[in-house]
């Protein structure tokens, strides 16, 4: 997967990989700034973008100084729903499974992984970043965040997050 924003949907659209792993290509330029597949809105109201299958995110190597690649980043009221596995990509430090950011939502129903660090570094990063700048975002999960090796799996820069068990 190239690091392009996709277009936003105007309906519900669904990617299924069929078995087939995507994986991101690494540009160490976009690091933070772009996802192996990058959504941004605005979505019209009721639509999102599905994915089914195994995205790995470009990895800066073993022995990379910079972080890898992050898995899909959500900005702008984007809307996506995980229901296969997501890995955010390794190198110097790992990176993020998933970012989201000002008022997107994420449902997973797959695993969301934050990318491991190269041997013997201390940082780990996170599977979900939530970093709502305007507005609130939404994370419903009723499948597997994990971080990467020893590592936390959601992190939330605002003042309070509310994570309540799937009913």
């Amino acid at each position: 997967m190239a690091n392009t924003t996709l277009p936003s949907p105007a309906k519900p659209i669904t990617i299924d990989a069929q078995g087939f792993t995507l994986s991101g290509i690494y540009n160490a330029a976009t690091v933070g700034s772009r996802g192996a597949v990058h959504l941004s809105g605005p979505f019209p109201s009721g639509s999102q973008i599905t994915f089914s299958g195994v995205l790995v995110a470009g990895s800066a190597g073993p022995a990379g100084t910079t972080s890898g690649q992050t898995g899909i980043w959500l900005n702008q009221s984007a809307a996506a729903v995980n229901n296969g596995s997501v890995t955010g990509g390794a190198g110097g430090s790992g990176e993020t499974g998933v970012r989201i950011f000002s008022n997107s939502s994420l449902t997973n129903n797959g695993v969301i992984q934050g990318g491991d660090s190269a041997p013997r570094r201390l940082v780990e990063m996170v599977s979900i970043l939530a970093v709502p700048r305007i507005g609130t975002g939404t994370i419903v999960n009723t499948g597997t965040i994990e971080g990467g090796a020893g590592a936390i799996a959601i992190v939330n820069n605002t003042v309070s997050a509310s994570l309540e068990p799937y009913k």
